[in-house]
């Protein structure tokens, strides 16, 4: 099942590299740890909860007319669930739910609170909280929370919840929380049947994601961590499906969470570090990374390595998406030398994750590299502003502003330099596009023939236009350009047949 693990310790550390391994970071957040899955213990009243439910099953089925029930994937086939209604203050939330997975160290007292007893009131009360909080900030409640409670209100409950016959619940946490605001007192729910284990449950969140309900959406890293879980329980195949993403897709997300996670572990600072919802608007930057370095990757991994750890450094002080687009493989030994010690990337050993078409760095290689002990720097440094209490911070943050300022010149040089580039040879790209395009327009124009489809009188338009185009292009071209290659030779006698 979705172990439920402590926030900020889950399960053994990664190697204390400068590289990520997405093979071992899955097998550190994937695998279940039957002792530490706080869910396990059930809560003190479960008894008195699972006699209640069960009496209002017996009571519905011996009710006349059809009783409301709902289908869900179960074991080998489905199984349909009764649908009762129970007191709202009988329901637990899951401490496993995915909703507020990144959130859950946002108060560390809450923290605690779930880990110790994840049933008492103190736990249930910040669990509600964060159900109602902004992913982002969670001590704002969520403008999407405020909408859910007034369709609630206007429309009522549309689909029911699910729970365990001792009343946790599985599906319909933040809908809970909403009712619970809206002043309700009871919720319709689904009951699993009494012999259910988490790994049931696990298959049946996967089938609900499958559903169209009005419901909130995960926030952007509580997706990546339902993904990575949901593929240690399922497989990468039904995860994909069921979260209607392509397989290509999901190892994307994957990969990106191994990264986030390894940044999280290297700013650790006296068991403090940075936090993963840190990241949670920081999807563009991570996708166009995650893209740029698999491009480079299938030729030069080691370039690849390059690139990723010096747009890591751009990542952590919150550059812009546009700024970091001329973060390149060159960009430590070309540009932020001139400002700041940075040396090249170690060459990195790959593995291949088992069940996925994704080559990364294996954790067995390391980036001792400049580079890589700056990002460290950066990381724990952001921590220690954010986690100690007191002192002065005026030498911390001085570091972070010179490097920030640093960083920023470098992407100004770059930028520079890759525009002019970029400028230089737009011409060129148009040019062999329409090269390219005329390519097709032969094999289309002898389809066309062959079809006897071929309209001359539109085709004559189009040429007419044509010559008209690649005359002004022709002009223009000559007067700009003066060398005398074979080139601008054929086109300067083309424009000299046509004028004969």
């Amino acid at each position: 099942m979705l172990s439920l693990l402590r926030s900020r310790d889950m399960g053994p550390n990664l190697p204390q590299t400068h590289s990520f391994s997405l093979v071992s970071v899955q097998l550190k957040y994937s695998q279940v740890d039957q002792e530490q899955s706080l869910s396990r213990n059930e809560p003190a009243n479960a008894a008195d909860i699972a006699e209640m439910a069960k009496k209002r099953i017996s009571a519905a089925d011996e009710a006349k007319g059809i009783q409301p029930s709902i289908e869900v994937a179960w074991r080998n086939g489905s199984e349909r669930l009764p649908v009762i209604v129970m007191p709202i203050d009988a329901l637990r939330y899951n401490p496993e739910t995915h909703r507020i997975k990144a959130q859950r160290d946002f108060d560390p007292l809450g923290d605690k609170a779930i880990v110790d007893d994840p049933w008492g009131e103190a736990a249930q009360e910040y669990l509600g909280r964060l159900l109602a909080a902004l992913p982002l900030d969670p001590s704002r409640e969520d403008p999407q929370f405020l909408k859910l409670q007034e369709n609630l209100r206007e429309y009522g409950q549309k689909e029911p919840g699910i729970i365990t016959p001792s009343g946790i619940l599985i599906n319909g946490n933040t809908r809970c929380a909403a009712l619970r605001k809206n002043g309700e007192t009871n919720m319709r729910v689904a009951v699993l049947p009494t012999d259910w284990n988490w790994d049931d449950v696990a298959l049946v969140e996967l089938d609900l994601q499958m559903r169209r309900d009005y419901k909130r959406d995960y926030s952007y890293v509580n997706l990546l961590i339902a993904l990575s879980e949901s593929v240690g329980v399922a497989g990468a195949d039904q995860t994909a499906k069921a979260f209607h993403l392509a397989k290509k897709t999901l190892e994307t997300h994957l990969w990106v969470l191994a990264l986030l996670r390894d940044i999280v572990d290297r700013s650790k600072v006296d068991g403090q570090s940075l936090n993963l919802r840190d990241f949670e608007t920081d999807q563009g930057k991570l996708d166009e990374l995650q893209r740029a370095y698999f491009a480079l990757h299938r030729s030069d991994p080691v370039a690849a390595e390059r690139l990723k750890d010096a747009r890591v450094l751009a990542l952590l002080l919150d550059k812009s998406k546009t700024d970091m687009r001329w973060v390149e493989d060159d960009f430590a030994d070309t540009y932020l030398s001139r400002f700041v010690e940075v040396g090249g990337s170690s060459t990195q050993a790959t593995v291949t994750i088992p069940g996925l078409d994704v080559e990364v760095p294996s954790s067995t290689g390391g980036n001792d590299s400049q580079l890589g002990v700056l990002i460290d720097q950066v990381a724990k440094t952001k921590t220690q502003i954010r986690t100690a209490e007191g002192g002065d911070f005026s030498a911390m943050e001085a570091f972070l502003a010179q490097t920030s300022d640093q960083v920023e010149k470098a992407m100004d040089a770059a930028g520079r330099v890759k525009r002019l580039k970029k400028s230089q040879a737009a011409a060129i790209d148009r040019l062999n596009t329409a090269a390219d395009a005329l390519e097709i327009c032969i094999a289309e124009i002898q389809i066309a023939k062959s079809k006897n489809a071929l309209d001359e009188v539109a085709l004559n338009d189009a040429l007419l236009s044509f010559q008209g185009v690649f005359e002004r292009f022709a002009a223009a071209t000559l007067r700009v350009v003066s060398e005398d290659i074979e080139g601008v030779r054929w086109l300067r006698a083309s424009q000299q047949d046509g004028e004969s």
